[in-house]
């Protein structure tokens, strides 16, 4: 009896030892935040190779990106418009992620009228001299948009999809 129970011990501290040892492989439920009190919405999110998770979201007429691994921030930016008041707004956010970590956001920005324009701006996993870029640039310098953009990565390479309105004033051809 006592070298059952012997073996019986010996092997619950293994597993107990064996459990401890496992990583993580979840993280307890974590609000995104750029600034305390905020409520992001239209939020997306992508996830690469390493398990970080890229979320893009909208704050006060905003884009804003956030970068996580197990629920702990390490890059939290808002996306910038050279001007701000009525219509001045960036909604519509997409993202995804190369295998390199580079994450594309593409988003919708209007700038005070009606005119609607498709950005992006690529966020790499360690920031240029002077640190991330975050205004706009634009999907197509000719034609503004109605307001539709999609994103999707494959390896290295980002593919963009948009709507743009030609000189008649029509939806040209994706």
């Amino acid at each position: 009896m006592k070298k059952h129970l012997c073996c019986y011990f010996a092997l619950l501290c293994l597993v107990v030892l064996l459990v401890a040892c496992e990583p993580y492989t979840f993280a307890p439920p974590t609000q995104v935040h750029i600034t305390d009190g905020d409520y992001v919405e239209q939020a997306v999110i992508a996830v690469d190779a390493a398990g970080r998770s890229h979320i893009a979201g909208v704050v006060n007429d905003r884009v804003v990106y956030y970068r996580t691994k197990l629920g702990m921030p390490s890059v939290r930016l808002t996306m910038t418009m050279t001007g701000s008041g009525l219509n001045w707004r960036q909604y519509n956010p997409d993202i995804a992620v190369t295998d390199n970590g580079t994450a594309s956001v593409v988003w919708v920005e209007q700038r005070g009228s009606t005119e609607k324009y498709a950005c992006y701006q690529a966020i790499p996993l360690i920031p240029m001299p002077g640190g991330y870029n975050t205004g706009c640039v634009r999907l197509d310098s000719t034609f503004f948009s109605v307001g539709n953009v999609m994103v999707v990565a494959r390896e290295n390479k980002v593919y963009a999809l948009y709507d743009a309105i030609d000189s008649s004033d029509r939806i040209g051809s994706l």
